[in-house]
């Protein structure tokens, strides 16, 4: 019995040993399972990882790569422009026009010379207020601007009885005031019928009299010396004292220009006699200027033509008035267009365009877009402006109204400057 209770004992020993070591081995196989899992899945981590690291890394390169583009597109696209705008600019530095020829009215042209001279109507006088000695305002000159009222002279009577400025000025106002006071007494008596209607009506001229004798001489007084002012806007044309001149009442000290009309003299040859009736505008050039001016624009009218001539001239005054214009200065000579009878349905071209060559003139007529024949023209009258074409044009075709110079030039280069309708 003892024997078989040892065996027992052993084979239960030997049985829980083995169960022990069955588990000991299924934990360590299933710890190296999950270590070799837990391995995997990081390293696979890290791949993908990687990847991703690789693909931002393509990713942040192509956008930089792109960006490189874009920036270098523009760099180009900006350099195209800046060369663009640069051609654009030197292109246009020369540009030319064209217009197409149509029939229209013109005038007969009287081409002659003239003078710009001072309207007549536009002076006026200033003449000394009283007896003095005269002094002249700070400035006075020839051509200085002057305004309306503003003082121009000073002319002092001291010492001098006749026409003395401050007696005068002392007695018209102690009659003015006397007047006065009696008109206003006169007032109170005739609402009270205590002096007769023709009683108070002569009280009441005496006054009015006396009051415009004392301001217009006040008006003239100042200090104790007589002012002298200038009667409109202008400028001061010529004066003709000096200072400490001795004056005496209504004597010219100086002339006053208002400086708004003008006058066109065009002296005209006897053999346009017959001609001059038909006369009603002109435009005109200053010697020296290409600016063309219009006696139309200007406001300007005929004022009268010569019916005679004299010995002194052979000519024949043509005058017009017109308005003046700042860059027109008296006692300028000009070309004068004198415009008569009208001629109707024909051509005409701006002076502009036309080429001049050994007294023989061309206008460039466009035969295709920038294409251009140089044309040979027969002119007629020309009103400084516009000039009359006999012929080598039609009405219809297309001409260089301006930049035919430069037309020229790049005809014979083969380069057409730039085109502006």
């Amino acid at each position: 019995m003892r024997k078989f209770t040892v065996v027992l004992i052993s084979m239960v020993y030997i049985t829980m040993m083995s169960c022990k070591h069955n588990d000991d081995h299924n934990h360590d196989d299933h710890g190296h399972s999950h270590e070799e899992v837990s391995e995997h899945t990081d390293h696979d981590n890290e791949h993908e990882h990687e990847k991703e690291t690789e693909e931002h890394a393509h990713d942040h390169s192509v956008e930089e790569h792109n960006q490189d583009e874009a920036e270098e597109h523009v760099h180009n696209h900006t350099d195209e422009e800046h060369n663009q705008n640069e051609t654009e600019e030197h292109d246009h530095k020369h540009e030319y026009k064209t217009a197409k020829i149509q029939l229209q009215s013109f005038h007969q042209i009287i081409k002659t010379s003239g003078e710009i001279i001072n309207s007549p109507s536009e002076e006026i006088e200033v003449v000394a207020t009283n007896n003095g000695r005269i002094s002249l305002f700070a400035g006075l000159a020839k051509g200085v601007n002057v305004n309306t009222d503003q003082i121009l002279f000073q002319i002092s009577g001291d010492n001098i009885i006749d026409n003395n400025i401050a007696l005068r000025y002392n007695t018209a106002k102690a009659d003015f005031e006397k007047a006065k006071s009696d008109f206003e007494r006169a007032e109170k008596l005739t609402k009270n019928n205590i002096i007769s209607e023709k009683e108070y009506e002569q009280i009441k001229l005496e006054y009015s009299n006396t009051k415009y004798e004392y301001e217009l001489i006040a008006k003239s007084y100042k200090k104790g010396s007589g002012v002298v002012a200038s009667p409109s806007k202008g400028y001061v044309k010529e004066y003709f004292v000096n200072e400490g001149q001795y004056v005496e009442t209504g004597q010219k000290l100086a002339v006053i220009n208002k400086q708004s009309r003008l006058r066109l003299v065009a002296e005209v040859s006897q053999k346009y006699v017959h001609n001059l009736p038909e006369i009603e505008s002109a435009t005109f050039l200053i010697n020296n200027s290409e600016k063309a001016f219009d006696t139309e624009s200007l406001d300007g009218k005929l004022i009268s033509y010569g019916k005679s001539v004299n010995s002194k001239s052979y000519y024949i005054p043509v005058i017009f008035e017109i308005k003046n214009d700042k860059d027109l200065l008296p006692g300028s000579f000009t070309q004068v267009f004198l415009k008569g009878k009208e001629l109707k349905d024909v051509i005409v071209v701006p002076v502009s365009a036309l080429i001049e060559e050994q007294d023989n003139y061309f206008v460039f007529v466009e035969e295709d877009h920038d294409k251009f024949q140089k044309r040979h023209v027969i002119l007629g009258d020309s009103d400084g402006t516009n000039v009359l074409v006999k012929e080598g044009l039609s009405a219809g075709e297309i001409i260089v109204t301006e930049g035919t110079y430069f037309v020229k030039l790049a005809s014979m280069s083969n380069e057409l400057p730039v085109h502006s309708h």
